[in-house]
């Protein structure tokens, strides 16, 4: 029998302390902080449409979705689904609501992705005439496993001809141009990010809105630096509900420097300041043909479960 929800704006408070709750409560394994939740949705830029709500079933919050134009890949007409509920027919019956109104927004396609650890999840969206277009393997890393010293060769042979700083030092050197310097690098590897979807650039104030975001700490932002020139970046994301977890952001290398081990090196860099802060264990995920997916791998990332991307048409709806 299908649920009969009430959907709203989320407008108080209340609400974002409805919406933490239930997207830890979905993905445990990565918690916010109520102030977290409040200040990360402001970072989407205004182009791309968001619709934000609750939905309720006899009086209790029970499903937070979004949805929004991908702004991130050229994709017109491209509408992408993010949901959180708090059991599978809770998921199930926002979902049903969620893609009925994007069909009726014009959208050409809607995308979304759904992990393997919600098998009723992804069976209801697989059986809504959702087809997969991409994998991405979710994985952590439990730094009491790590042992840095085993990687010495690696970091000394990178070392020996760039410089390792985080996003915090470089900013102190170059106070005119940091930010300019980090979008362009970021932009020029996001270009060979797998996606189901060629990228599009952010703009230069979207990148740095994001950048500025109050729960970044750039001290655990690294770049490896060729002549003063950022060549490669490695992203860690301290966890502000959990202080033994951490997240990735961004690892990558430009085209030029690629092969080199740069990117090994930024990687080792990086999961040492979190074992020396106390962080336990580090998440991340990779396009399962991504070469990052195995540097994770040979690093001790071992994969927890999988994100699937799933697309449907649309047209004629």
């Amino acid at each position: 029998m299908t649920k009969t929800l009430l959907a709203r704006n989320i407008v108080t408070r209340a609400d974002w302390e409805s919406v933490t709750h239930i997207r830890t409560f979905y993905h445990s394994h990565l918690p916010r902080t109520l102030e977290e939740t409040i200040e990360g949705a402001q970072l989407y830029p205004a182009s791309s449409n968001v619709r934000r709500v609750l939905y309720a079933c006899d009086g209790k919050d029970v499903a937070h979705f979004v949805s929004l134009d991908a702004y991130w890949m050229q994709a017109k007409g491209r509408r992408e689904l993010q949901g959180h509920a708090l059991t599978p027919e809770d998921y199930a019956a926002a979902f049903d609501l969620e893609a009925t109104i994007a069909a009726e927004s014009g959208a050409d396609k809607l995308s979304t992705w759904c992990s393997t650890d919600k098998p009723k999840e992804l069976d209801h969206i697989l059986r809504r005439g959702f087809v997969e277009t991409q994998r991405n393997p979710e994985s952590a890393l439990f730094t009491d496993e790590f042992d840095p010293t085993q990687w010495a060769s690696a970091i000394d042979h990178v070392h020996g001809r760039f410089e390792i700083v985080s996003y915090a030092q470089y900013a102190e050197r170059e106070p005119q141009s940091w930010k300019h310097d980090l979008w362009r690098t970021e932009m020029d590897i996001m270009a060979d990010v797998p996606l189901p979807e060629p990228f599009k650039e952010a703009s230069f104030e979207d990148f740095s809105k994001e950048l500025d975001f109050p729960f970044n700490d750039q001290t655990m932002l690294f770049l490896a630096l060729d002549s003063g020139r950022p060549v490669g970046l490695s992203q860690i994301l301290p966890n502000h509900a959990n202080p033994e977890l951490a997240r990735t952001g961004l690892t990558g290398v430009l085209r030029d420097y690629r092969r080199d081990g740069i990117a090994t090196a930024l990687k080792v860099s990086a999961i040492t300041k979190c074992k020396e802060r106390g962080i336990k264990s580090i998440w991340t995920d990779n396009e399962e043909a991504n070469p990052m997916f195995q540097i994770n791998v040979k690093l001790g990332f071992r994969t927890q479960f999988e994100w699937v991307c799933l697309e449907r048409s649309l047209a004629g709806d």
